[in-house]
């Protein structure tokens, strides 16, 4: 097992990409935590991970987008376990139905602050970690979004460029420490539980993007760019 007696948190756990890395990540022997105000989803997502038996699963009720609700769950998961391996952002959400120059500002400040202030608060949080432990990697999950212009949708492809350019920024900065920073986005539908009735067979799947996780964290994979492109399925 590839993660055994690691440790990895995957903020946005819960959701529909995240579980499915979830499922990698423990089935490669991580203890995986995931932080979730939701105690229906917390549940949904222990039945879905159920038999999976090499690792464990932490759920801890947590505000990880608030700057105070991320540093109490960083201090509980740090009283807990006393160091972190990986850490994943899969969090955000999509949305549509105006054109940028009809959006209303109370939807624009809405998605900046569910896709952009929440990765910055989450990342300020746990990067100084590794930072500290002079060890670990920190990934970005993004999408196609951030070099495609989506009219309708347009304001997911100013912030997921915004991600972007957020996790080139981090990473140079790690340059000269032992830690990495990523992003890894798929270029292709995501087939999920939640998108399969409808997905086509070249559809990249949850489980794909965290294997290719798992080959990064573990210095398997020979592209050492800080972003990676997940075009087709492996």
């Amino acid at each position: 097992m590839k993660l055994e007696n690691k440790i990895a948190i995957v903020a946005g756990g819960t959701g529909s990409v995240g579980e499915g890395i979830v499922k990698v990540l423990m089935s490669e022997g991580a203890t995986v935590i995931v932080p979730t105000r939701s105690k229906d989803k917390e549940v949904n997502l222990k039945e879905y991970v159920r038999n999976v038996g090499c690792g464990k699963l932490n759920c801890i009720r947590a505000s990880i987008g608030l700057y105070d609700g991320a540093q109490d769950f960083k201090k509980e998961v740090l009283e807990q376990y006393g160091h972190i391996d990986l850490v994943i952002a899969s969090i955000g959400g999509w949305y549509a139905g105006h054109t940028l120059d009809e959006m209303p500002i109370d939807d624009w400040d809405m998605v900046m602050d569910n896709n952009l202030r929440a990765h910055f608060v989450f990342a300020r949080t746990f990067i100084p970690i590794l930072k500290k432990q002079e060890s670990g990697t920190y990934i970005n999950i993004n999408g196609g979004a951030q070099e495609m212009i989506i009219p309708w949708s347009g304001v997911i492809s100013v912030v997921s460029a915004a991600q972007n350019k957020m996790t080139e920024v981090f990473a140079k900065e790690a340059e000269g420490h032992h830690y990495n920073v990523y992003t890894v986005a798929a270029y292709t539908m995501v087939n999920t539980r939640k998108s399969a009735l409808q997905a086509t067979p070249d559809w990249v799947t949850a489980e794909d993007i965290g294997n290719y996780i798992v080959r990064l964290s573990n210095n398997e994979v020979t592209d050492k760019s800080v972003r990676h492109k997940l075009t087709e399925r492996p």
